[in-house]
């Protein structure tokens, strides 16, 4: 029973580990050109308030997720820690 639960996490781990990789590469990035495709619309005068506040939000968003991937990548490998002492 203990290796079937090792390898839960481990499998959550890696999977959390994955979903912020993605994130970090791939959604921020994306983010991050919408921001500055809406600022300089922004400042053509070609999209108002509500474009830009829009892509500040998008961007915002997908930092949180990231940021809470991390957070679950992280208590996944304390208890891996936690487990593994605890077999000991």
């Amino acid at each position: 029973m203990l290796k079937t639960e090792q390898q839960r996490l481990i499998n959550s781990y890696r999977y959390q580990v994955s979903t912020y990789n993605r994130y970090k590469e791939e959604g921020l990035p994306r983010a991050e050109r919408m921001i500055k495709s809406a600022h300089l619309s922004y400042k053509a005068g070609e999209a108002g308030h509500l474009e830009l506040s829009a892509a500040l939000e998008a961007y915002a968003e997908v930092e949180k997720l990231a940021l809470e991937a991390l957070y679950q990548a992280n208590e996944l490998a304390l208890a891996l820690e936690y487990l593994s002492i605890s077999s000991n």
